[in-house]
């Protein structure tokens, strides 16, 4: 359908603009529909060489705008979870440890045994 990196990107400006004049949250879906592409097509765009670029500075703007509506937003769960989902957003839990492994030789060695 779209035959160059430029014609794709101008169509996805349009989808841009079209959600920001009527209050919808920017998606890979809804853009997907816009471009009248299912998401199977897309994802081979982001595949080929001539589209992976526009694709990414695609999906990064949509991810951008779901990113800001995080610091406005009062429940943001689904928000998280679609960012999670289909931006490779992941939670980290960073455990610190001090914890000394000790042979059963070397505790032996250290200690009078008494049999």
């Amino acid at each position: 359908v779209y035959k160059t990196a430029d014609d794709l990107y101008k169509k996805s400006l349009e989808y841009f603009k079209y959600c920001d004049d009527n209050d919808r949250v920017y998606g890979v879906v809804g853009l997907c529909h816009f471009l009248k592409l299912d998401k199977s097509t897309f994802a081979d765009y982001a595949k080929h060489p001539i589209f992976a670029d526009t694709i990414k500075q695609i999906k990064i703007r949509i991810e951008d705008q779901k990113e800001q509506m995080l610091y406005k937003m009062s429940n943001v769960t689904g928000l998280i979870f679609d960012l999670k989902c289909n931006y490779g957003w992941i939670d980290k839990q960073y455990i610190e440890s001090d914890v000394k492994v000790t042979s059963v030789e070397s505790l032996l060695k250290d200690e009078e045994v008494i049999l």
